[in-house]
């Protein structure tokens, strides 16, 4: 009976701030093909505090080797010298 009555003011609050951000006015400006590339290439371009040599390459986990159709799988039933 305790959570009922914490659920509907949460709910109404949640309630609130959606209609609340709905009411924002958001702008944004409109932009040409050319000018994203050209920002996107900028932001790629840029060069961080870390140098080269500080950086290390992540290291890929090993690979799960399975037999595949082709491959001759050899099953040995060696129970009391079978």
């Amino acid at each position: 009976m305790k959570s009922q009555t914490i659920q509907k003011p949460l709910a109404a609050i949640g309630m609130s701030l959606i209609l609340l951000a709905m009411a924002l006015p958001l702008s944004a400006q409109q932009v040409s093909k050319e000018q994203a590339f050209e920002k996107a290439k900028a932001f790629l371009g840029k060069t961080d505090n870390i140098g080269t040599e500080q950086r290390r390459t992540p290291r890929k986990a090993p690979a799960l080797q399975l037999a595949s159709s082709g491959d001759k799988i050899f099953i040995f039933n060696d129970v009391a010298n079978g």
